[in-house]
């Protein structure tokens, strides 16, 4: 488990900017609606968004995510093999 600095507010108010999150081992068997993913998708900056879907095909898994104070889904589905960790907690 280790520690990061939460920069925005797309997870506002479960996060606010500033705040720290703790983080832990993604595990794609593990992983449910509800959950908050870490993941790097298309730029060297780390997103913390939330699972509002799940979809498999074949050998793979995507997820659609969405930040709690987004008006919408991102506009992508996010590769699992992108995801970097899950939020455990917050301090």
């Amino acid at each position: 488990i280790y520690t990061i600095k939460v920069i925005g507010n797309s997870m506002y108010p479960t996060f606010k900017d500033g705040s720290s999150v703790k983080i832990k081992e993604f595990k794609l068997e593990q992983a449910k609606r509800g959950d908050i993913l870490v993941y790097k998708h298309w730029s060297t900056n780390v997103t913390i968004h939330r699972i509002i879907d799940i979809f498999r095909d074949e050998d793979k898994t995507f997820f659609q995510t969405k930040g709690d104070n987004n008006p919408y889904p991102d506009n992508y589905f996010l590769p699992s093999n992108e995801v970097i960790g899950v939020v455990v907690g917050n301090d």
